[in-house]
């Protein structure tokens, strides 16, 4: 399933690609009124996004938690600010 991230930085629509061990992050373009891609991740056999915030105001963290069909694991990813990227937690 995909899922639409807001942070409040920017929108993100994370892929689920059950097929292939890459899915695919991308981010609202405005300029372009688009989602561009913005990053690969890899994560075989995913299912199902869940975006969520931690923390409140200034002090608010973005995650994206990812279930996997193979093993039945759960991957939680954090978004960087530093580097700009989600990583993994």
């Amino acid at each position: 399933m995909n899922r639409v991230l807001v942070a409040s930085f920017a929108a993100f629509l994370a892929v689920a690609n059950l097929d292939n061990v890459v899915s695919e992050v991308f981010r609202w373009n405005s300029a372009a009124s688009r989602f561009d891609s913005f990053q690969n991740i890899t994560i075989n056999g995913a299912l199902d996004w869940e975006p969520f915030p931690l923390g409140t105001g200034t002090n608010t963290r973005t995650f994206l938690a990812v279930a996997s069909f193979i093993g039945g694991s759960v991957n939680v990813l954090q978004y960087n600010t530093a580097t700009s990227r989600f990583q993994s937690v």
